[in-house]
């Protein structure tokens, strides 16, 4: 006979709340604390769920290792700085009923 389930883990960030704005404002800081263009927001978007490192390596594949790494540090800083400030990322539509289920 099986136990019932008493442990659900998600993963938040794109599975249940749509992160996109958070993450599209912690990527224009890095880039301009670098004094780097930001490629456009569709670019971005499309690295969503690469380890940052990766991340950066496809939007400025210029870069070398030491600067994609400054970039990473930026984007951390301010992505944190926008979870505590910013408004809360939305959930995702049907994402609460899911949960209440």
């Amino acid at each position: 006979m099986s136990r019932p389930r008493t442990l659900v883990l998600f993963d938040v960030d794109g599975t249940l709340i749509d992160s996109q704005s958070h993450i599209l404002g912690a990527m224009e800081f890095a880039f301009k604390a670098r004094g780097l263009l930001l490629p456009p927001a569709s670019e971005i978007l499309a690295i969503v769920g690469l380890s940052l490192s990766e991340a950066f390596a496809q939007l400025c594949p210029e870069t070398d290792a030491q600067e994609r790494g400054l970039l990473v540090e930026a984007y951390k800083e301010s992505f944190a700085s926008l979870r505590q400030s910013a408004a809360a990322a939305p959930l995702y539509p049907g994402a609460l009923e899911c949960l209440e289920i």
